[in-house]
């Protein structure tokens, strides 16, 4: 049994975490209720439940334990759990065009840094905490950049570079 899900391809287009985005219940990006999608704890699961959990997780509350094993949104549930009609896996043709996308991004950061490090160096401030900014290597907007320890960079074009050491 696998621990935890590697990819993007072993969970659901419409997965995006179990936070509630200002709503008062946490929602897929299909609008549907986690709880109402997700199975109920099994008695085994109810039965296998320590003394920590069982005082954090009463009973009555068993939607607050196990979520994600209980969630129809990952593949290895696939089979086990069919109680949303909205679940789709990526295809192998988004899953490339995600991996370019992280690829091109995660190329433009390890550029924006080096530049950043190389006008920090320039300007003799490698020990004191700077702001500045430069051009951005991705689309060319103004990324401004903060330098207190770690590296903190953001672009000016929605969507483009934005990051926190």
């Amino acid at each position: 049994m696998k621990k935890h899900i590697n990819t993007k391809s072993e969970r659901c287009v419409h997965y995006r975490g179990l936070s509630k985005y200002g709503e008062d219940v946490a929602t897929c990006e299909a609008g549907r209720v986690y709880e109402e999608v997700m199975r109920p704890l099994t008695a085994e699961e109810q039965a296998n439940l320590d003394e920590r959990q069982r005082s954090e997780y009463p009973v009555e509350c068993p939607e607050q334990f196990g979520i994600l094993r209980r969630l129809p949104c990952f593949s290895e549930e696939v089979g086990k759990i069919d109680t949303c009609p909205d679940r789709r896996f990526p295809t192998s043709k988004e899953i490339a065009e995600r991996e370019a996308e992280v690829k091109k991004h995660l190329e433009g950061y390890a550029e924006a840094r080096g530049e950043i490090i190389k006008q920090i160096k320039a300007a003799g401030n490698m020990s004191k905490d700077v702001v500045g900014s430069i051009k951005c290597p991705v689309c060319g907007g103004k990324l401004t950049y903060t330098r207190a320890g770690a590296y903190n960079g953001h672009c000016e074009t929605e969507g483009c570079l934005s990051w926190m050491e």
